[in-house]
């Protein structure tokens, strides 16, 4: 994909257009004014896309002193800003993070009543940026039209013209593709890791050329979707700062309190190196520092304050392995609770004894599912030994064997174990639900116990410490346990097949490969489909030495009564050399 993208940008930006077109093109009509058109297009664009950065960040920096700096409430207690503990990474990258959090915040809280000027200045530069898109596009078309100049229009004079003028094109459209991407970046948008600024914005770019047409669209095909306006999936966690030894985060919970605030997590990931003394075994050992916060944008008031810091936690191995573990995001299914929740101690009580509630109800799914999954494995073995056949997947571990009949039981349609699926998700989704609420309470009555001072409806919101403390423990490790038993029930269930009706499954085990392939459509008559499984693994030989058996088998799965027979089987070897991997042999001979 990158190399794809990479290649189209090289096209449009370097000027290397002279490619022979299959469509017919029509003579230049006035080839000098088109020209001059196309050129003073890109340089006003640019002119513009630089001007509106400018404002954006200027009224963007106001903006954040004045409403994410912390204030005081009428008695003198001091209410801390949404990123008054940033900082701990690079201190160049501070204040970037800080415009980028606040930037995503106020774009993702966006009401009628809430529309300060950086949102304006935002509108502004997007559509900016698919304007320099169309420019583009437009320019790429006029440099078309210098392979059908007549020769006769031509001489010396005017092709020293023209000449000239493509070299002026070229400049612009550089200067309007890079002023795009500085734009671009400058907006919290979700970023990958990159060695540099410049390279975060080569990868912006890609993204928005990967799906721009080469020419303008004409005649009744369709444009493609377009990549802006920015916006945020709510519950789902963005990367708005991507450095080699930091990471800034953003979620957006989709959810508001009775007071307007509009409630969001944020993180900061800083990687330091480790203790040699503590890793002398095993050299330094990489420790990640994790900040977590609560933060909430008041739609009221303009203030981005923070709501609750979150336990320091210090996470030792590979940075970037951690951080694509540590997933913190919603079940995507989840509805939010409805707006205006109230934000009481007997409420926080209440939202915790439903998560309590929701995990009980997770654990008896899960355990119905593999109960019901070990039990059809059990009928189906015993069917086979009154036949006088193996079990299926013999040679292998029981757990792996009942993983690997659930999949073919999925990919069968099998209803039974369909339905102990859905019984998981759905107590996933609602334990998902209830995790949210209560998270957000948890959040809003810390938030509430830091500004005591302020006006409240209701006198119950103001617990003592005490009170308050050991309901915020409670519901720290209520969520911790669900999360954990979420991670657990999900995995438990099978990988998705794709609808092409095979899949390969490496990473169900260690120096393990299982790929499996549907055989025969589910129109059959008889209603069996029939599937070919491959088990890869290593082995010993008979003279001790390595190799990788390949165990191809045959299996006709019957939907209705979720049997599954072997209908032919072969074991295939192969020698391996040392310091081969299994992956390399697979590569090498899985299209035999």
């Amino acid at each position: 994909m990158r190399t794809h993208c990479g290649l189209i940008l090289g096209i449009w930006v370097t000027g290397i257009l002279f490619a022979l077109d299959a469509a017919p093109l029509h003579p230049p009509v006035n080839l000098p004014d088109q020209l001059d058109k196309a050129i003073a297009g890109l340089s006003q664009v640019t002119s513009e896309l630089a001007e509106a950065v400018k404002r954006f960040q200027t009224d963007l920096d106001r903006e954040i002193a004045a409403h994410d700096r912390g204030f005081r409430t009428d008695s003198g207690r001091s209410i801390p800003g949404a990123d008054a503990d940033l900082g701990n990474g690079p201190s160049d990258e501070a204040e970037t993070s800080r415009r980028k959090l606040f930037a995503a915040r106020m774009i993702a809280a966006r009401r009628p009543g809430y529309e300060p000027a950086p949102l304006v200045d935002s509108d502004h530069i997007q559509a900016l940026i698919l304007e320099a898109r169309s420019r583009i596009a437009t320019a790429n078309n006029v440099m078309h039209q210098f392979l059908i100049v007549p020769a006769k229009e031509l001489s010396s004079l005017s092709v020293a013209g023209l000449k000239a003028k493509r070299q002026e094109l070229v400049k612009g459209r550089n200067a309007a593709s890079e002023a795009a991407k500085k734009a671009f970046v400058a907006l919290p948008v979700a970023l990958s890791e990159a060695d540099s600024a410049a390279q975060q914005r080569e990868n912006a770019w890609d993204l928005m050329v990967a799906a721009m047409p080469g020419q303008p669209k004409t005649g009744p095909s369709p444009e493609p979707p377009p990549l802006l306006p920015v916006r945020f999936e709510k519950g789902k966690r963005i990367t708005l700062i991507a450095e080699h030894c930091c990471r800034v985060t953003l979620t957006d919970s989709g959810m508001e309190d009775a007071q307007g605030r509009h409630l969001f997590y944020q993180e900061e990931w800083v990687r330091r190196p480790g203790n040699q003394a503590r890793g002398a075994l095993s050299g330094a050992v990489g420790i990640t520092m994790l900040m977590r916060w609560a933060v909430a944008v008041n739609t009221s008031t303009g203030q981005h304050t923070l709501l609750r810091r979150y336990p320091l936690r210090e996470l030792r191995g590979d940075f970037d392995d951690l951080y694509q573990l540590e997933d913190t995001d919603y079940v995507p299914a989840a509805p939010p609770p409805e707006r205006s929740a109230p934000v009481s101690l007997p409420d926080l009580t209440s939202a915790l004894n439903s998560v309590e509630r929701s995990r009980e109800d997770l654990r008896a799914a899960l355990l119905g599912f593999r109960t019901q999954q070990r039990d059809a494995l059990m009928r189906n073995d015993s069917l086979l030994a009154a036949q006088g056949q193996l079990p299926l997947d013999d040679e292998l571990p029981n757990e792996l064997r009942a993983r690997l009949f659930a999949i073919r039981s999925r990919l069968a349609g099998d209803p039974v174990m369909l339905d102990a699926e859905s019984r998981i998700r759905h107590a996933a989704e609602q334990a998902a639900g209830s995790v949210r609420l209560l998270e957000a309470l948890v959040a809003w009555v810390n938030g509430n116990a830091l500004e005591r001072d302020a006006p409240v409806q209701d006198s119950r919101a103001l617990p003592d410490s005490r009170v308050l403390l050991e309901a915020l423990n409670r519901s720290d490790d209520a969520i911790h346990q669900i999360r954990t038993l979420e991670k657990e029930a999900l995995a438990a269930l099978p990988p998705d097949v794709p609808a092409s009706g095979e899949a390969q499954f490496p990473a169900l085990q260690r120096d393990l490969i299982v790929r499996i392939r549907q055989m025969r459509s589910p129109a059959d008559a008889t209603g069996t489909l029939r599937c070919r499984e491959e088990v890869w693994r290593f082995a010993a030989s008979v003279r001790g030495a390595r190799e990788v058996n390949r165990t191809i088998v045959s299996i006709d799965l019957e939907p209705k009564s979720g049997r599954q027979t072997p209908a032919a089987r072969e074991v295939k070897h192969y020698r391996i050399e040392p310091g081969e991997t299994l992956e390399e042999i697979y590569d090498q001979n899985a299209a035999q």
